[in-house]
């Protein structure tokens, strides 16, 4: 699974000539373990990159991660503008990412948390 999700990093970081929207969805396997740490570390390392490449010219400008929860996502500490609204079967947290070395540099993040079938979208958009 490591070596897969190298592949579609790469693909997100440098696949905007190619691509305008990438759509992944992580099914749930019998090493549910493992898939919850790699979706949680996939996510990650997602925001990390957007928030301290030097270059995020290159990245699919739409991303959007569905997948079955729990896993253990945090609100990153470099999350701005964050709103969290809740209705009745669904949990909505906005909030965005700005890239250290070039401000003007902003992602989008919209995660919305089903409580019925308990799946999580992550929509991922470059402002």
């Amino acid at each position: 699974m490591e070596k897969y999700t190298e592949i579609l990093f790469k693909i997100l970081i440098n696949g905007r000539g190619n691509f305008e929207t990438i759509y992944l969805t992580f099914e749930n396997t019998t090493g549910m373990l493992k898939y919850f740490k790699n979706v949680t570390m996939f996510y990650e390392h997602i925001v990390e990159y957007i928030a301290t490449s030097r270059d995020c010219s290159k990245m699919v400008p739409v991303i959007i991660l569905r997948y079955h929860r729990p896993t253990n996502l945090q609100l990153t500490e470099r999350a701005e503008k964050v709103e969290i609204e809740q209705r009745t079967d669904e949990k909505y947290t906005k909030y965005q990412i700005t890239n250290i070395y070039n401000p003007k540099v902003r992602f989008s993040f919209t995660v919305s948390e089903m409580e019925k079938d308990l799946w999580t979208c992550i929509d991922i958009r470059k402002v």
